[in-house]
Parts: C-alpha cells; structure tokens; sequence
C-alpha cells in the first residue's frame, strides 16, 4: 500500500516515471514537501542552508513511535538537495533513504543516495541547547566529496505530530 502511495504521488505531484527509473524533474522545497504538509503524517520538515549559502536541503521525517525516554523513533520520508552537486532534486524513492535515530534523537543520521552522491545528515544536540548540523557528501566509492556546516532554515510539524526540533528551534507551526 505505501509502495503504490508513493508511486503514485511520484507519478502525480513530482513527474517521474511511474517505474522511477527516469530522474524526477528539477523541484523547489515547497513542491517537494507540499503534499506532507497538507496531509495527516505525524513527523516533521526540517529546512537548512549552508554556512556559505552554496547549498541549501531540507528533510522529512515521519514520527513511527517512541523509544525509551524521551527518544522518538523516525523513519525518512523524503529528502530535497538543491545544491553544487543536485540541482533541485527531490528525492522520494524510500530504498534511496535511511534515518537513524539516537537516544533522545540528540545525535541522529540521515542519508540520501542519488545518481551522483550519497547525501549524509547529521543532527547533534550540543550541551548547551544549541544544534550542530552537518552534510557530508560523498561519491559513489565513499570519497567523501564536500562538508557542509548547516544551519537552520525553518521547521514544519507534520499531521498531528510533536517535534521537539522544531519547537526547539522556535518554528512550532
């Protein structure tokens, strides 16, 4: 049933093939995510941009349930890389994603793979409140490609759902 979902919103809202063999059209942020906002998925929308503003991307998750303390347990929804190496690429294809969550979420992972790079988020809670968010990118025989210190751009709730980074960060809405 996801599978079918997701093809085809891919088909609908995106433009690509509904194989998902052919690469999805060049998309902005809002496109991308336009359809979680409007929708009932717990989870959030979290935007970035980096420090030299080369490279701006934004992920979804979706909130699948709760671990021990205060740690939410994610699975990745989509990810959207508009940057030197993507220009404008929303990627949806769930085996292209991967999330993994941390004790209190305070140091969780994030990736996206596409024909060019495997994109590789990282989201750590610092001592004293703040967030140190990174993007490495790295070719397909793990040369790591480029760096990126991230800074936050923005973060949308999902559905019925409560993000902690997005209250967080002051963007509860």
């Amino acid at each position: 049933m996801l599978r079918s979902t997701l093809t085809l919103l891919c088909v609908v809202a995106i433009g690509c093939s509904e194989d998902m063999t052919e690469p999805p059209p060049r998309t902005d942020a809002e496109a991308c995510f336009a359809d979680l906002l409007d929708g009932d998925i717990p989870g959030d929308v979290h935007h970035f941009v980096s420090d030299d503003a080369t490279l701006r991307v934004s992920r979804a998750r979706e909130l699948i349930g709760f671990a021990a303390g205060r740690s939410n347990d994610y699975a990745p929804l989509r990810v959207w890389i508009d940057g030197p190496h993507e220009p404008g690429l929303c990627v949806i294809e769930l085996s292209a994603l991967d999330y993994i969550a941390t004790h209190h979420n305070w140091d969780d992972e994030w990736s996206a793979t596409t024909s060019t790079a495997r994109y590789a988020g990282r989201e750590e809670h610092q001592v004293d409140g703040t967030w140190h968010d990174t993007l490495t990118v790295h070719a397909d025989d793990g040369t790591v490609l480029e760096t990126y210190t991230l800074i936050d751009d923005g973060c949308q709730e999902l559905g019925d759902g409560f993000s902690y980074r997005c209250v967080a960060t002051g963007d509860d809405g």
